[in-house]
């Protein structure tokens, strides 16, 4: 009797504490170290576009770093804002993430966003490519100053191309324009492509361009638009050598998360994009690209942000491009 009497008691007891243990494995699987599963970085352009090369052009050794897949998702259209809102709405987890550009700061001025960039965890900078003051080769504009010449002589008249208003090229332009204080005609195009075929072809004279295209286009470099001169294009001076006024402009790309993004998620993926970009492999990637490599950590990243929301509006005021 006393045996049985003991039976349903211990049976009783092991019954209570299943569910008992089973929630200590489930909050220990639940606190498994970030990331145990694959990350999803979304670029906001096509598929072998600019912002996705250095997507791809830095995944493998993201993924070495992180111990995990890294699967580069394209979402185009709007000028990147589908992408950073998709981002933006996803889990607070670390597992996603979005490769912005200067889309990201010029975006929040010319449209009502369902995101708020500020809100946004910036993870890192990624690269930083400083622009030119391009002709073609058969322009009669040989020198920077035969452009500041002209444009003096025509206010509102002498012509310049970009890939379309708000884009960064078109924003480089523009605060050269502010800058030195002249008055030019702004011609947009459907793409860099075109700006770059207009200039071949003797329709085009002046445009902003990057390093890959001045090589790939055989264009005449006036000057860089930046505080120093650029590696491999060490010949070609700053606006600042030349007119003694430094106009400073930059196509950048970095790395964000959702808000809230937990610090602990967040300095892995830092400490993982640092590592990466500091992979010989991937700095010769991004050499052939004429994108050098630009790091900075989250809270650098943080401030760079801010500070580009602020200046880009103000270039796309003189510009006439804010639009509320």
């Amino acid at each position: 009797m006393a045996m049985s009497a003991y039976w349903p008691v211990r049976v009783l007891v092991s019954v209570l504490a299943a569910p008992v243990m089973f929630g200590v494995l489930g909050s220990s699987a639940a606190r498994a170290e970030f990331p145990d599963r694959p990350i999803t970085l979304i670029v906001g352009f096509s598929a072998g576009g600019g912002t996705d090369l250095v997507a791809r052009g830095m995944q493998r050794a993201f993924e070495t770093a992180l111990g995990t897949q890294v699967i580069v998702k394209n979402v185009p259209g709007a000028g990147a804002t589908i992408a950073t809102a998709e981002m933006a709405t996803a889990a607070a987890d670390g597992y996603t993430l979005h490769l912005a550009s200067n889309a990201l700061v010029i975006q929040p001025h010319r449209m009502k966003l369902t995101y708020d960039v500020k809100a946004l965890t910036p993870v890192c900078l990624v690269t930083e490519t400083p622009l030119f003051v391009v002709t073609p080769k058969t322009s009669k504009y040989k020198t920077l100053a035969d452009v500041i010449a002209a444009a003096r002589a025509e206010p509102g008249k002498i012509p310049y191309g970009s890939p379309g208003a708000g884009t960064s090229l078109h924003l480089g332009m523009a605060a050269f324009e502010a800058t030195l204080g002249l008055k030019m005609k702004h011609v947009p195009f459907k793409g860099a492509s075109e700006v770059n075929q207009a200039m071949l072809s003797g329709t085009l004279d002046i445009a902003a361009s990057l390093p890959n295209l001045v090589e790939q286009y055989d264009l005449n470099a006036l000057a860089a638009l930046s505080d120093k001169r650029i590696a491999g294009f060490e010949t070609i001076p700053t606006v600042k050598e030349l007119t003694g006024i430094e106009v400073t402009t930059f196509l950048w790309m970095g790395i964000l998360a959702p808000p809230e993004t937990p610090k602990p998620a967040l300095a892995k993926l830092d400490q993982a994009c640092k590592t990466s970009l500091a992979d010989k492999d991937t700095i010769d990637y991004f050499a052939k690209q004429k994108q050098p490599v630009t790091y900075l950590g989250t809270e650098p990243f943080r401030k760079y942000v801010v500070d580009e929301l602020e200046r880009t509006r103000q270039a796309m005021e003189a510009a006439g491009l804010v639009q509320k």
